[in-house]
């Protein structure tokens, strides 16, 4: 991504573009190993893997998502109160 003349703003669209790929990849990881949990066609030991593997998964601890979602929206903020003119003419709805 090339970054012109309001870098702000350009750092913000890739956190936010991360955090997006980052939340969409926790859900398919999630819906994939469910339907594994699921398909009968697996043999036995296939299915018992993905149900550990589906537990560990929502075990973990989403903090990382959580943190990169609230920074991102810091930084926003942060750009919007130094540089009105960047947020009066994005299209996330701030500013």
């Amino acid at each position: 991504m090339i970054c012109a003349p309001d870098e702000h703003a350009c750092a913000c669209n890739m956190i936010d573009t991360w955090c997006l790929y980052a939340e969409d990849d926790y859900k398919k990881k999630i819906a994939d190993l469910d339907g594994k949990t699921k398909d009968m066609s697996l043999g036995a030991v296939a299915r018992n893997k993905a149900v550990q593997e589906l537990a560990q998964l929502k075990g973990q601890d989403p903090l990382p998502l959580r943190r990169a979602k609230i920074t991102q929206e810091a930084a926003v903020r942060k750009v919007c109160r130094t540089q009105p003119a960047i947020c009066a003419h994005s299209t996330t709805g701030r500013g």
